[in-house]
């Protein structure tokens, strides 16, 4: 007589077990797709955020640029080949600047 209890008892064991395991994996689905939305409301998803990342590092770029180019003067260039030319160039901006009618 208490062989099938035990056998009930572990079944019923069993039966707890996998509803509890059940209602758990619903949870962590619901908290995840709760986290989702979040995230994509407060535009905070993984995408997004790697997404800013880039326009900040394409911005810092953009910065860096701005900074080595305002410290040439406007006659000066980074490329070799019209290096030639910036003697030619320096004296005729210097020219326009002493001129009267600019």
């Amino acid at each position: 007589d208490s062989i099938p209890q035990n056998l009930d008892i572990t079944s019923l064991t069993d039966s707890l077990q996998e509803a509890q395991n059940s209602i758990e994996n619903k949870i962590q689905n619901a908290i995840g797709a709760e986290n989702t939305l979040l995230g994509a409301l407060t535009l905070q998803t993984d995408e997004l955020e790697a997404e800013r990342h880039q326009i900040d590092l394409e911005e810092q770029r953009k910065e860096d640029v701005k900074n080595v180019l305002a410290s040439i003067y406007p006659w000066e260039t980074r490329d070799e080949e019209k290096q030639l030319l910036e003697g030619e160039c320096r004296v005729a901006m210097l020219a326009l600047s002493t001129s009267r009618q600019t």
